[in-house]
């Protein structure tokens, strides 16, 4: 594989990065988070691939300030 750049979400416990061939499909942008709690209970509501940064970017950064204060 190539090295894979990791893009950190503002704000936010999420980073993301382009997928390209490793991932089927056309939604190619992947979340990750190292709170595996974290990442489960957003992947739950919005899925961890996205086809436009811009969107996973925005949906990381709203779900953070809805749901920040439950992972005090």
């Amino acid at each position: 594989g190539y090295a894979m750049k990791t893009h950190y979400v503002p704000n936010t416990p999420f980073t993301m990065y382009w997928g390209g061939r490793e991932v089927q499909g056309q939604c190619k942008w992947v979340v990750e988070c190292d709170d595996w709690q974290i990442l489960d209970d957003f992947v739950m509501e919005w899925g961890q691939l996205f086809c436009y940064k811009d969107e996973a970017i925005e949906r990381c950064t709203e779900w953070w300030e809805e749901n920040s204060r439950y992972y005090a």
